[in-house]
């Protein structure tokens, strides 16, 4: 027994020093210019290298920076049900779009700048897909309504209402360009012809006004001042 254990100790030795021997994972030397083998390179970083470099905080924000890029990068991945297609498919990946969505978060938190660079971002994705230039010129009319750019919302305003005409008809698509100047004009020619009690019977029988939607006091002579367009 002793003899058989002293022949397999000498068999690993001898199949070690092989193994070591040749150009494989035990063996990384390689030999200097003088002709003379230098040691194996160690496994283990360098004390330049990033691996453990740092301090604990920096590691910890290098780890959850690299979190955050994956958790980015799924959320701008949408899964479209199987059963959507054709306008369906692009409406439902318009709604889900990852810029649209935050662009919206930042607009009713009140980061304006944070919200028109997202929705920069969702415009630039919708070349190929008009529900996403829709939502995203919608968003974009409302983000100039609440910080007061009057000249940036009557271009948004210009942009949208020529979106939505390209909108599938049974999707919305329609000539909202026509509508809204139309408004605008019988609202002037009201304005500046009805008498007061022509004005008060019509605001009376408004549906809006007896839902709550607009107020009775309105004044209708100077609604069409409102329009972020103006059609002389």
């Amino acid at each position: 027994m002793i003899a058989l254990c002293k022949t397999d100790k000498k068999a690993a030795q001898q199949k070690l020093k092989t193994l070591t021997q040749r150009k494989n994972v035990f063996n990384f030397g390689t030999k200097t210019e003088d002709g003379k083998k230098s040691g194996p390179k160690s496994g283990t970083p360098s004390s330049n290298s990033n691996w453990f470099g740092g301090t604990p905080e920096q590691r910890a924000q290098n780890e959850l920076q690299a979190a955050a890029k994956v958790i980015e990068k799924r959320a701008k991945e949408v899964i479209v049900p199987l059963n959507l297609t054709g306008d369906a498919r692009k409406q439902y990946i318009a709604e889900n779009n990852y810029n649209l969505c935050m662009a919206n978060g930042a607009l009713e938190a009140g980061r304006y700048q944070e919200a028109e660079e997202f929705l920069k971002e969702a415009l630039e994705e919708a070349k190929d897909n008009d529900f996403l230039k829709v939502y995203a010129l919608g968003s974009l009319c409302a983000l100039y309504e609440r910080t007061g750019d009057k000249i940036k919302m009557e271009q948004a305003y210009k942009l949208y209402f020529d979106a939505v005409s390209k909108l599938p008809p049974g999707y919305g698509g329609m000539d909202l360009k026509s509508i809204v100047r139309d408004a605008y004009q019988g609202l002037l020619v009201l304005g500046k012809h009805a008498s007061e009690s022509d004005l008060q019977e019509a605001l009376s029988k408004e549906p809006l006004v007896k839902s709550g939607k607009v107020p009775p006091n309105i004044n209708i002579r100077e609604v069409y001042k409102d329009f972020p367009i103006k059609y002389e």
